[in-house]
This record gives structure tokens, C-alpha cells and sequence, in this order.
């Protein structure tokens, strides 16, 4: 075999594998192209028209819907001087307000949510399925607010999925909203929110 015919093979098997490569490249990136259109797809067909449109915190006995604590929350109960006597700070359950709009032609009823909050001192706190407070039906090219229990108080601390949550600042919540339209369909809604978990003073 002659040196320039040498030469010309490996020139040919070099051409071939760059174009193999280049080929595999071309199928690996419209492969993830279409897994990503398949998840948008089945997000999108998940929520089936339906969107969380606004999370907000109540965690006083009378919520003041303008006040800039919608977001806060207060995780410590301090003891309140009153003259010369000390009385216990107001201290409530925390309550998620979760405002769905159903731009649908079906209505829906929602009845149990999830949440995750991350991260606390390294740790993950995660609940199971929860019943919401309220019975959230939501009407077709219309919308609905319900309630969900955030966190417990539980003597002088408040709780999520019991376990004590403590003086953090402001920490990402991630909601999961489940129910079902009319139909029968499921619906799974997912929206995220930063809370301030805080030592918060509410002394009258």
C-alpha cells in the first residue's frame, strides 16, 4: 500500500467520524429540544388553564391586607410589658391566602396543597399532603382565594410538619395546589414565594 493511499484513508476516516460526531451532536440536541417541549406540554396540560396568581401570609387574628407583613411571619412569642405586669404577645396560627384564577370553560375544585420551605440551618422542611381550610371551587373565567394552614403555634414557637421552625429571615416557599376540574381532570398548580421567618413584635 502506497504512503499517499495511507494518507487518504485516514483522511476519510477522520471525515467520517467529525460528520458521526457532528450527526450525534445534531440527534443529542433535538432529543432535549423535545424533552423539554414534552415537559412544557405536560406542565402546561397539568394546569389546564388554571394559574396561582398571588400567595400571601396571614399570621394575625385581624389581617391588615395593606400592611408590608403580608410577608412575615412572626416565629417567637416575647412577653409584653403592660405597666408593671407582662402578658403574652399575640400569637396565631400562620394561614396561606392562595389566589387561583380558572381561565377554563370548566370549573374546578381544589382540596389538598404541599409545601417545601428551603433552606433552614442546612434542613429542608417538607409536608405531606394537607387538606385546605376552606372548599376552594373555582369558576369557570373566574377566580377563587382559599385558605391552607402555613404553620402551627405551638406554645411560644411556631411548627411546619412538626418541626420548630426558627428566627431565619427571608426563606423560599414552594407551594403544590392539586384538585380537579369538572370533568374529572387533575390539576396540579405549583407557584413559589419568599416568606420572612422573624421575631416579629406584635405588643399592643
Amino acid at each position: 500500500m502506497s504512503r499517499y493511499l495511507k494518507i487518504f484513508q485516514l483522511i476519510t476516516l477522520f471525515l467520517a467520524f467529525t460528520s458521526f460526531s457532528s450527526l450525534a451532536e445534531n440527534n443529542l440536541a433535538q432529543l432535549k429540544n423535545s424533552k423539554n417541549q414534552y415537559k412544557t406540554q405536560k406542565k402546561k396540560k397539568r394546569r389546564r388553564g388554571h394559574r396561582i396568581t398571588k400567595i400571601s401570609i396571614l399570621d394575625q387574628e385581624t389581617p391588615d391586607f395593606t400592611s408590608p407583613n403580608n410577608f412575615a411571619v412572626d416565629v417567637i412569642r416575647e412577653q409584653c410589658l403592660d405597666g408593671d405586669a407582662s402578658v403574652a404577645e399575640p400569637f396565631y396560627d400562620s394561614v396561606l391566602l392562595i389566589d387561583v384564577l380558572n381561565n377554563s370553560e370548566f370549573s374546578s375544585r381544589f382540596n389538598n396543597f404541599s409545601l417545601k420551605i428551603k433552606k433552614i440551618n442546612g434542613k429542608v422542611f417538607k409536608s405531606k399532603k394537607q387538606s385546605l381550610s376552606t372548599i376552594a371551587e373555582v369558576p369557570s373565567k373566574g377566580s377563587t382565594s382559599m385558605l391552607a394552614l402555613f404553620l402551627k403555634a405551638n406554645g411560644d414557637t411556631k411548627e411546619f410538619n412538626n418541626g420548630e421552625i426558627p428566627d431565619s429571615g427571608f426563606k423560599n416557599v414552594k407551594l403544590v395546589l392539586r384538585g380537579r376540574n369538572f370533568l374529572g381532570q387533575r390539576i396540579v398548580l405549583r407557584a413559589k414565594t419568599a416568606v420572612s421567618f422573624s421575631n416579629l413584635d406584635r405588643c399592643p
